[in-house]
Parts: C-alpha cells; structure tokens; sequence
C-alpha cells in the first residue's frame, strides 16, 4: 500500500511538472523574421556628382569621436556603399562611366592591389605586391 502511495505520488509530480514544463516552452519567443532585402536604385538627383561628393565628405561626421578602428571600419562601408551607387548610376545610364571613375579617383575609393602570398625560392611565401 505504501509502494502504491508513492508510485502515484511520483506520477501526480511528473504530471504537474510535465504540464508546468509545457507552458514554458510555448513561451519562448519565436525565431526573428527573414530580413527583407530592399535593393536601392538611386535617381537622377542621387547620381550627381556634387552630391555624391558633399555626402562623402559629411556622412561619418557624426561619428568622428569614435575609436580609429570603427572610423576605418565605419570608412570601409561608405567607400563599398558609394561605389556600389556610382556602378548602380552607370547601370541606369545616369551617368557616364568616365565620370564615375573620376568621381571614384577623386574621392580615394580606387582600390589598391591586394598583396597576393607568392611563393618564394626560400619557401617563406611572404607578401608580395604585384
């Protein structure tokens, strides 16, 4: 009689946890959404070169008392943004490629050559700029 008692005390706990463990599993949140992405198409106005320029020069002044790497970071993506815009424009035939790559040359968004490992007659392969 006593082995009964606990047997059925041992399942009335398992049931009340087992119904108290579901609630708190429905109450986790749910996954975040998808982003959606939005691809930008600049216009006429967004394509003209004094604009462009003007934006270049003001975008990171907000964050000009940030530390050196999140300003050379922060550096990196206006340069990648911008020239995405200015390749987007010529797409569009807002403006010619002769005066995007000027605009690129201007505003320093020409990239330098990335150092390629070569190997070496030693064998150290270090960093050679082509």
């Amino acid at each position: 009689m006593r082995n009964a008692r606990l047997i059925l005390g041992a399942g009335l706990l398992l049931g009340v946890l087992g119904a108290g463990a579901k609630p708190l599993l429905a109450q986790q949140d749910p996954p975040p959404p998808e982003p959606r992405l939005k691809n930008y198409h600049p216009d006429e106005t967004t394509c003209k070169g004094d604009l462009i320029r003007s934006s270049y020069a003001k975008n990171l002044l907000p964050w000009a008392e940030q530390p050196a790497p999140v300003l050379e970071s922060l550096r990196q993506v206006q340069a990648e943004m911008t020239r995405a815009t200015l390749a987007s424009c010529v797409r569009q035939k807002l403006m010619t490629p002769a005066q995007a790559a000027a605009l690129q040359k201007e505003l320093g968004l020409i990239e330098p050559p990335v150092a390629q490992t070569l190997p070496q007659p030693s064998g150290t392969g270090a960093a050679i700029r082509p």
